[in-house]
């Protein structure tokens, strides 16, 4: 039966909130109450939230905080969802510990599992140097890192032997450089007559692959202390820098014995057509 009375109509039957952002409403007696889904905000869950500015929860760490975008890194916020993502430019990347990363939001808790929960999605809190990008040879043997001030850059030092001379080179130590190999032992002398009034030694020049070209000299020799005596008709000769033994025989005894050989030789001559005395005239 008619009574003549109006009656209110419950408020959420007439899409009082947004659909798409709502998660629930409730009906009051002076109106309604709009409960948003995650990434949602605004009376009616009508307004995308942006995580990177503000969180569901006002606890909750926002993404220009935790993308550090005052440094140069952006943040991206999920249209619809608590969420976002970082997108760290070099040398800020994500931090993957979980006590680091607490220990960087100033959080504390008994149980780190709890502390997880309150982590945001992503982050740029770890600053890496070029050098943990990069090797140095193929080995740690071979060079060592060297970053730049502001850590986006490096050069790779390559290792030395002990005389001063590259044992790598290349952008990354990379090439394997022919070497020397440690010198021999002098040879010994002998003061007395012999052939031993200088000393020698040598070294080898070695290559991993086997194509070895070292520079300088292979061999290096020095007179014997005290100077040793030379045998007789025995003379040394310096060629080049390196001592050799050569057999001498003197000047008068060569010239000497030319002459004596042309002499025997005009004599034959002499008798061969010289007529024969003895014969009758």
């Amino acid at each position: 039966m008619y009574t003549n009375q109006c009656q209110q109509q419950p408020m959420c039957n007439m899409n009082a909130c947004n659909s798409a952002g709502t998660r629930k409403c409730i009906d009051k007696a002076q109106g309604f109450q709009c409960l948003c889904k995650p990434g949602y905000s605004g009376t009616r869950c009508n307004a995308p939230m942006n995580s990177c500015q503000k969180r569901r929860q006002a606890s909750d760490i926002s993404g220009n905080i935790a993308c550090r975008t005052s440094l140069g890194n952006q943040c991206v916020s999920r249209t619809g969802q608590d969420l976002f993502y970082c997108i760290c430019i070099p040398p800020y990347q994500r931090e993957t510990d979980t006590s680091r990363l607490a220990a960087a939001f100033r959080m504390t808790a008994t149980n780190i599992s709890s502390v997880a929960k309150l982590l945001p999605p992503d982050n740029c809190m770890a600053k890496v140097d070029a050098c943990e990008r990069v090797s140095c040879g193929s080995d740690s043997d071979s060079g060592r890192c060297m970053p730049s001030g502001d850590l986006l850059a490096f050069v790779c030092v390559c290792k030395k032997n002990e005389d001063g001379y590259p044992l790598f080179e290349g952008e990354y130590c990379e090439i394997s450089v022919s070497q020397w190999r440690d010198w021999s032992h002098w040879s010994v002398c002998r003061p007395e007559c012999g052939d031993s009034c200088f000393q020698a030694r040598q070294r080898l020049c070695s290559h991993m692959d086997g194509q070895a070209y070292c520079k300088g000299a292979d061999e290096e020799l020095r007179a014997c202390e005290p100077a040793c005596r030379p045998c007789p008709n025995r003379s040394f000769a310096h060629l080049s820098g390196v001592f050799i033994k050569e057999t001498a025989t003197p000047l008068l005894l060569a010239v000497l014995s030319l002459f004596l050989v042309q002499l025997l030789l005009l004599t034959a001559i002499d008798w061969f057509f010289s007529p024969d005395v003895s014969s009758p005239l």
